[in-house]
């Protein structure tokens, strides 16, 4: 399939960041002559104005092959990659600018990835979304990234994301969550 520039590569997850970040035109962005063409299985689409955000799961991918992929069409500050410690690792030595996005899982993981990795952002799920292993997040200087929120995949659940630190968080209703950022006044 060919997928433009605004699109996301391979093994990306994302989210949508708190403040957004500020609009620019396609043109300015990107070149519409330039198509980027991605293998994997697209598991997820949103279109909420003024974004689409598509999630390709890459499940035989090398670390070699993503990196040149996304050096090769500009992309390493459009992506952030949800991938294990290991291949984060992988990654980050052919390409020490890419946004990796180990889990956190528990509070040994937690120091295990910040003393392995130094990421820029950790994920977190509804479980492990602590205030011990956010603690060591942000003592690492990392964004903290929230997913799989389940239950709490409300409006009661993202103020208290945001109240704990979140920089990002991925959800199933990012309509609603976009209308509740902005009713809030977040950017």
């Amino acid at each position: 399939m060919n997928i433009q520039r605004n699109l996301m590569a391979a093994a990306a997850l994302l989210v949508t960041q708190i403040p957004a970040m500020a609009h620019h035109s396609f043109a300015a962005e990107f070149d519409v002559n330039q198509p980027v063409t991605i293998h994997g299985a697209v598991n997820k689409m949103d279109w909420v104005n003024p974004h689409t955000w598509i999630y390709v799961d890459v499940k035989n991918a090398s670390a070699q092959d993503l990196v040149t992929h996304i050096d090769a069409h500009d992309m390493t500050d459009r992506v952030v990659i949800y991938c294990p410690p290991d291949l984060c690792r992988r990654l980050i030595d052919l390409n020490p600018k890419l946004k990796v996005m180990p889990e956190s899982a528990s509070v040994e993981r937690a120091h295990r990835v910040v003393e392995m990795l130094h990421p820029r952002v950790i994920a977190f799920g509804a479980s492990d979304f602590t205030l011990e292993i956010v603690a060591i997040a942000k003592q690492a200087h990392a964004e903290i990234y929230v997913d799989r929120m389940g239950a709490t995949d409300n409006a009661d659940g993202w103020q208290s994301a945001i109240n704990a630190g979140a920089d990002g968080i991925q959800t199933d209703r990012p309509q609603a969550l976009v209308e509740y950022l902005r009713s809030k006044g977040y950017r």
